[in-house]
């Protein structure tokens, strides 16, 4: 009987919608490969062991965490291998290959709508905020716009890299390599031909154009040409962002290419790499590559809602030292919920720092014109011509999806050498033309093969993709592209699929739909939008890393991280749901930042004092000072319930940061009132911006009347003390015993 085939559902960080094709899970890894560390001194004996005993292949070794990525035989399924491996005391790990799916005021015309740098309250894509829930970019920029030497990796779906706001000649954001020339051979012997700006490990070549657009949009937060009078500007306005593509146009991809896009970057000269994608399955090896860098990884901490204490995303997730995991807020400083579903992932210990991540306005690729396409839908397909031997290359419907399919409504059989192969289309004025198809089945691998090939003239063929190229498990169609850019200028091209199988083992085929051609279409200057997620938070974090470090060069990841923690505004909304309890401030990373501790601080009425403390943080040098004082609208009474603050005015000297005390004392009587409240003000900052300038002190009340209790049930209404009279509160001996009660009940 033929199976169903269904599409695999893709997930991305860029848009919290996520193009769903079935109600089925998309597959965690993919099928027939491993990520391999042996232990050190026997790799490549246990190499060629596994080799020879095994049939399993090394397809490719990453030098700089001693791993490899291994080819399975069409007889072992990955669980199998696990098992070998896991058996084996000279292997240190063995993990499937996971997929991860796709976080002074300039002159740029639409600098407006960047409210997570300037909020003035105004809406932005139909939203208003509230004024000042921003990253304070505009005070930073007085002191640091960012250095054209600070290389920013963005390893995601690709960039742009031609798009205006990078290419401007005075200021020119794409890292270029000045140690390759575009020959045809590895002038730099970086083991990558002619990558002059970067590499695509998708496509496995040196164009890492952006065909889906979130790695653009992100790019964009971090680096978009600032006060060129156009469009938008990032954090940063000058940086060298370094397109690497590791996620398809679905936004799809496997941690062997990220695992490839990170020793990239490293090798390249990236002091910083953005990683705005995710999964929750935990990669030894991508966090061994991670851990192996200098630079500072900001990573999307999720989209999902989920406390990434309890449930990890990762890479956000990893233990590194080197990452900054990074969740989203909205334009009133809260948490972001994302429309029409899901919102930012959290954790109280596991992500950093929040920063902006709703209604974020940056680049995109231009938009796509379509050439030539076929679903199929209409059942027709007298367009293609099919030949060859055991020719049976049809239609079949599964539900309502109609599929090309070699053997429709029964299995292959042996000996097959058969194709259909397209009708012409023309390339004659085509720009970064892709193809694009879902393609998925059932084979005996690597013995029956399906070959896609393109040609000019209908008679000579060019393979492109093969064997490995397409999956062929389960009943997913997986998204798979081509780059036809080398054919652009053709009048006439053709696209063939082409199917081997030798004389045994037979299976339910080959499955092909939705083939879309197009072409990206010329900019016009409207090649910006909105989207959100914390793959849109991610980047305004790493652009302020790009600020730090063209101030600074000679600084760490770590002392980076460690300054962009320690400068970030304290907000009550993330106390507990990020580490510093904080969204990223940048003026106060250059200037320094003076705020209460926490919004909120609690002391019992009989404490005597409370102590409200104040830090300094940033990187600013200078003395600072800030004053302190009770204001009105708490429900405390000045003199009666606490001490008058005097005017209190706090100094840190030249350099000096850390924690000021202020005591305020509490006064305790025998009357019971209730909780009472005092409300504290910050004002007047020299030196260092303001952050969290406003708290409230808690005056929790420890006196208890015969009101506080229910006398028929003999218990204490609050806290469900048993006691036998009201009259007996004043006892020690009952209180002891109603406290002791209490404890031991909890």
């Amino acid at each position: 009987m033929k199976k169903s085939y269904l599409y695999a559902m893709i997930v991305s960080l860029f848009a919290i919608v996520p193009v769903v094709l079935a109600a089925t899970p998309a597959p965690t890894y993919k099928a027939g490969e491993l990520l391999v560390k042996y232990k050190p001194a026997i790799s490549s004996y246990k190499t060629s062991q596994y080799s020879s005993t095994h049939k399993i292949q090394s397809i490719k070794a990453f030098k700089r965490i001693g791993a490899q990525l291994v080819k399975l035989p069409d007889s072992m399924s990955v669980e199998q291998a696990l098992e070998i491996y896991n058996n084996d005391p000279d292997v240190e790990y063995a993990e499937p290959n996971y997929y991860r799916y796709a976080t002074a005021t300039p002159n740029d015309t639409d600098f407006s709508e960047l409210w997570g740098l300037e909020n003035t309250g105004l809406p932005v894509n139909g939203t208003a905020g509230t004024v000042g829930a921003d990253i304070d970019a505009t005070t930073a920029w007085d002191t640091e716009t960012g250095d054209g030497s600070i290389v920013i990796a963005v390893i995601d779906t690709g960039v742009a890299y031609d798009h205006p706001e990078f290419t401007e000649p005075a200021s020119e954001n794409i890292w270029a390599n000045g140690d390759e020339a575009i020959d045809g051979t590895d002038t730099d012997s970086n083991g990558y031909i002619d990558d002059t700006r970067g590499w695509d490990f998708v496509s496995d070549d040196n164009d890492p154009m952006d065909y889906n657009s979130h790695g653009t949009h992100v790019a964009g937060t971090i680096a978009a040409q600032g006060n060129n009078g156009a469009g938008i500007t990032g954090v940063c306005w000058d940086a060298a962002i370094m397109p690497i593509r590791v996620l398809d146009a679905s936004g799809t991809g496997l941690t062997s290419d990220i695992i490839s896009g990170i020793e990239y970057a490293d090798n390249n000269g990236a002091v910083i790499i953005n990683l705005s994608l995710a999964s929750t399955a935990f990669s030894q090896s991508e966090k061994d590559a991670i851990d192996a860098s200098s630079a500072l990884f900001v990573c999307a901490a999720g989209n999902e809602g989920a406390n990434n204490d309890s449930t990890p995303s990762y890479p956000a997730s990893y233990t590194s030292a080197n990452i900054i995991s990074v969740a989203a807020t909205d334009q009133d400083d809260a948490l972001a919920d994302f429309s029409p579903g899901g919102s930012s992932n959290y954790g109280a210990t596991s992500v950093d720092v929040a920063a902006p991540g709703v209604n974020i306005y940056s680049t995109i690729p231009p938009g796509r014109t379509t050439i030539w396409s076929d679903d199929f839908q209409d059942g027709d397909i007298t367009n293609w011509t099919t030949g060859g031997t055991n020719n049976t290359w049809g239609l079949e419907t599964n539900a309502t999806v109609v599929q090309l399919t070699d053997s429709p409504d029964a299995s292959y059989v042996n000996d097959t050498d058969s194709w259909a192969y397209s009708e012409d289309f023309s390339l004659a004025g085509a720009n970064d033309a892709l193809l694009t198809f879902y393609c998925g089945g059932s084979v005996q691998d690597p013995d029956d093969i399906l070959t896609l090939q393109v040609s000019t003239d209908g008679a000579a063929w060019t393979d492109e993709l093969s064997g490995t190229d397409f999956t062929a498990d389960g009943i997913y169609m997986y998204y798979t592209e081509l780059d036809l850019t080398p054919y652009e200028g053709n009048a006439t091209v053709y696209i063939r699929f082409h199917f081997f199988s030798d004389n045994s083992v037979i299976g339910d085929g080959w499955y092909i739909d939705d083939i879309i051609v197009s072409s990206a279409d010329a900019y016009d200057g409207s090649e910006y939008d909105y989207s959100e997620g914390t793959s849109m938070a991610a980047p305004h974090v790493a652009g302020l890393a790009g600020l730090i470090l063209s101030a600074d060069p000679t600084l760490t990841a770590i002392e980076v991280k460690t300054g962009i923690e320690n400068s970030a505004e304290v907000l009550t909304a993330l106390s507990g749901r990020v580490a510093t309890g904080a969204r990223i401030n940048a003026a106060s990373y250059f200037t320094g930042i003076l705020q209460f501790s926490s919004s909120t601080y609690q002391v019992s009425e009989g404490g005597g004092a409370a102590a409200i403390t104040v830090t300094r943080g940033g990187s600013s040098t200078g003395a600072v000072s800030v004053d302190c004082a009770t204001i009105a609208g708490g429900t405390a009474v000045e003199g009666t319930d606490y001490t008058a603050l005097p005017a209190t005015n706090l100094n840190w000297a030249d350099g000096e940061t850390g924690i000021r005390t202020i005591n305020v004392s509490v006064t305790n009587n025998t009357v019971t009132q209730g909780d009472k409240t005092v409300f504290l003000q910050l004002s007047n900052p020299m030196g260092a911006v303001l952050g969290l300038a406003d708290a409230t002190l808690t005056i929790q009340e420890d006196d208890y009347s015969a009101s506080d209790y229910d006398d028929e049930n003999r218990k204490s209404v609050s806290s469900g003390c048993f006691i036998e009279s009201a009259a007996e509160t004043t006892s020690i001996k009952k209180a002891y015993k109603c406290i002791k009660e209490l404890l031991f009940s909890r």
